[in-house]
């Protein structure tokens, strides 16, 4: 859905030139190390992109850290970086500052989340429980273990 989204705003903007989708599905924009996002980089630095466009910011990246290094590389290359949900976002003073808001922001949230569920998983053991196991496969499939062979009784697929 945010492949295609992505894809009427270059059209809506008028650019007609070749688009390609670079997804990591599956995987977590909490890092740079995706397959997709390195094969989007090599093409800056090789001259093959000159316009990148993204659903939102965290779709990129959810460091501040990592969006300055990629900020860095698309200024180098003189790559413009377009965000559908930020049609406002750009390279001045205000709009590098609302970027580094909403990219602190996505940062922040993120390490609420995974202390919620560190919090949760310590309930849960305190109470005698265990979380339930999930498996990754290909990085693209998440399966739920059977309660059966977890024990669980208390997450959604419990039966």
């Amino acid at each position: 859905m945010q492949q295609g989204i992505c894809k009427d705003f270059a059209h809506e903007s008028g650019w007609r030139s070749e688009l390609r989708a670079f997804a990591d599905d599956g995987e977590s924009s909490e890092t740079l190390e995706r397959p997709a996002l390195q094969q989007l980089l090599k093409e800056i630095e090789t001259g093959q992109i000159d316009r990148v466009v993204v659903y939102a910011m965290d779709r990129l990246t959810r460091r501040l850290f990592d969006l300055h290094r990629l900020l860095e590389v698309f200024d180098r290359h003189d790559v413009e970086l377009h965000v559908v949900l930020d049609p406002h976002f750009g390279r001045s003073a205000e709009g590098r500052l609302m970027t580094n808001i909403v990219a602190a922001a996505s940062e922040f949230q993120q390490d609420l989340t995974r202390k919620r569920m560190t919090d949760a998983r310590a309930a849960l053991k305190q109470q005698g429980g265990r979380p339930c196991a999930l498996r990754l496969r290909g990085g693209q499939k998440v399966e739920a273990v059977d309660r059966r062979s977890c024990g669980c009784t208390t997450c959604s697929h419990a039966l």
